[in-house]
């Protein structure tokens, strides 16, 4: 049987059509038979990128002749995106709660998913009174952070993360939208070098794949996207546990909480259960959200036994 996440050859640019029209049905066909999804779309985005021109336009101007050097880009980009390499990562953007961040294989690529952790976590952080200093554990692309510090200006967000270069990415992006004297980043495992601080709001969302799963991913994600961002870390002879850092914020957490502050979790489809009985010991989950496919895939809680703040 053939491996359609691996192309046979490299994409020819002397088989391309010369006009944008004929190139695009090209690229999608191309990609279509490598295995891709949406495969009209990424062409186009692939072609756009290219030629220089707006998405609108290709479709626009369906007859306009494309250079050898257009043709040439274009068989380039088909190539990696056939050999399933993330269109993300090929353009080096990814559009996250209405801002564009720079993404690269240094980071894992933001998910709609996580749009919903972010958007709990502003919910919560408006129902606050004052000025919020709010956590982002496992920071990656920054997409949580910057989005907290872009769409909740009282806000001061600290992002950590244990890998240095993904921290280089998370601060471009950081600059990128305006808020670098906003967020602070600080290199480290998980609450380690946020010693002594309190927060009013904890943020994660955690690598949760387990080893077993990881290669029953799409190729894009378990060839490409970082393992760390993926896959907990093995502990001595024993497997990766799926729930590692779920087990570690219930112990750690609550101890850097201010008076009705919040732990906010992303969790993998059907994980919730596990997760709130993990989180039971020390908090009280509070709310329970689900994505758009109906899985309960953000839980914001608060320690057992805390005051709540006003307004909280």
């Amino acid at each position: 049987m053939t491996d359609r996440s691996r192309p046979e050859s490299p994409v020819d640019p002397h088989e391309c059509p010369p006009d944008l029209a004929g190139a695009l049905l090209w690229g999608q066909r191309r990609l279509a038979g490598s295995g891709v999804d949406n495969p009209g779309l990424d062409a186009a985005l692939l072609l756009g990128r290219a030629t220089g021109t707006e998405r609108a336009r290709l479709y626009l101007e369906p007859r306009r002749l494309l250079d050898r050097g257009e043709r040439e880009r274009f068989g380039a980009l088909l190539t990696r995106r056939a050999a399933r390499e993330p269109v993300q990562y090929i353009l080096r953007r990814q559009e996250f709660m209405g801002l564009e961040f720079e993404v690269d294989e240094r980071v894992l690529i933001p998910r709609p998913e996580t749009e919903i952790l972010v958007e709990t976590a502003l919910e919560l952080l408006r129902g606050r009174a004052g000025s919020a200093a709010v956590a982002d554990l496992g920071t990656g692309s920054g997409a949580i952070a910057v989005s907290i510090a872009c769409l909740h200006s009282p806000a001061r967000v600290w992002a950590v993360d244990l890998s240095p270069p993904t921290l280089e990415v998370a601060a471009a992006n950081a600059a990128r939208h305006g808020v670098r004297d906003r967020i602070e980043f600080r290199q480290g495992d998980l609450l380690a070098p946020l010693a002594g601080q309190c927060f009013s709001l904890v943020a994660c969302n955690p690598p949760y794949v387990g080893a077993d799963e990881i290669g029953l991913l799409q190729p894009e994600v378990h060839r490409f996207e970082p393992r760390l961002a993926l896959v907990p870390p093995a502990r001595g002879e024993a497997r990766p546990d799926p729930l590692h850092f779920y087990r570690r914020l219930a112990a750690e957490v609550p101890g850097c909480l201010e008076p009705g502050g919040w732990l906010v979790v992303e969790v993998g489809a059907g994980q919730a259960p596990a997760v709130q009985r993990l989180l039971a010991g020390t908090f009280a989950v509070e709310r329970a959200v689900r994505d758009y496919g109906g899985h309960v895939r953000v839980l914001a809680a608060r320690p057992r036994g805390h005051g709540r703040a006003a307004g909280g």
